[in-house]
């Protein structure tokens, strides 16, 4: 199959492998065409390169001009985002808490609404019981006081 004039070339991609024989000809088409490819690339490459370079010439006195401005402004954010996690943490801690609150009301077999009102009920007695006790107190407290103000306890 080899024409006269045309010689062949041995290609080997590794060590172990059986060589290839290529034309000339597909070999520079090979290179042709690996070149179309990798030189916009490489265009690319160092445009990108020489654009980032000159935007951090310009932007480095700028940065140097404006860091005190900018570490307040990063404290400011640092703060906003510790609040928003706080936000967050709370409002987990008050879904869970609202959870545990409906599965107590729950609890043995009393719908939740009423078992929710009957410990309102409850904790309204022990208030209305407690308040009675102090208002007790308080006027036994008003009459003493009442009484050595108008001198009416003897002294012994």
């Amino acid at each position: 199959m080899e024409e006269e004039g045309q010689q062949q070339l041995l290609v080997s991609f590794s060590e172990g492998e059986e060589s290839t024989k290529m034309s000339p000809k597909i070999v520079v088409y090979a290179s042709v065409t690996s070149m179309a490819i990798a030189g916009p690339l490489l265009a690319m490459m160092g445009f990108t390169l020489s654009a980032t370079v000159i935007l951090f010439l310009i932007s480095s006195p700028l940065l140097l001009l404006f860091s005190p401005l900018l570490f307040f402004v990063g404290l400011l954010f640092a703060a906003a985002l510790a609040g928003f996690a706080v936000s967050a943490a709370l409002g987990v801690a008050g879904m869970f808490a609202f959870r545990w609150v409906y599965k107590s009301g729950r609890g043995n077999g009393g719908g939740f609404v009423g078992r929710m009102v009957e410990k309102v009920s409850e904790d309204g007695e022990k208030v209305k019981e407690e308040g009675k006790d102090w208002a007790g107190y308080l006027q036994d407290n008003a009459r003493a006081v009442g009484s050595v103000a108008n001198g009416e306890e003897t002294r012994g």
